[in-house]
């Protein structure tokens, strides 16, 4: 089910959350990851498939991304602090490999384009504003 370098992120996340203090960049690594996104796609069809006519099925209310939603106003605050580092390598893409990037950040649930755009946008102007000064 897991490949071993799914299985390599969750043992270093869990060990992070577990037995240490890490900065905001570390926490990056891990939100950012494809692998992460992997690990969650894996991990919502195995419950969507083990709760499917239950209760918890009806219960569970599917995520998904808007720019101004609660994992929309998440995301944009996770940027403010990202480090100016990756800022100055973002502010370098072109749109689509920054539209990549969103589309990565967001993962495995739903999203609008438009949303998307704007996460995108987002992304773009905030690289140029950490990168001007």
């Amino acid at each position: 089910m897991f490949k071993s370098q799914e299985l390599y992120l969750i043992q270093k996340l869990l060990n992070k959350i577990k037995y240490s203090e890490f900065e905001v960049s570390e926490f990056d690594d891990f939100a950012y990851s494809p692998i992460t996104n992997e690990i969650l796609e894996k991990l919502n069809l195995y419950f969507d498939e083990k709760n499917a006519g239950t209760h918890l099925a009806k219960n569970n209310s599917k995520s998904h991304f808007e720019f101004d939603n609660q994992i929309g106003i998440a995301i944009r605050n996770r940027f403010k602090q990202i480090d100016d580092n990756y800022m100055t390598v973002i502010s370098k893409w072109t749109y689509l490999e920054t539209e990549k990037f969103a589309v990565d950040i967001i993962g495995p649930i739903a999203f609008e384009k438009v949303e998307l755009d704007k996460l995108t946008e987002y992304i773009t102007e905030l690289a140029k504003e950490k990168t001007s000064r």
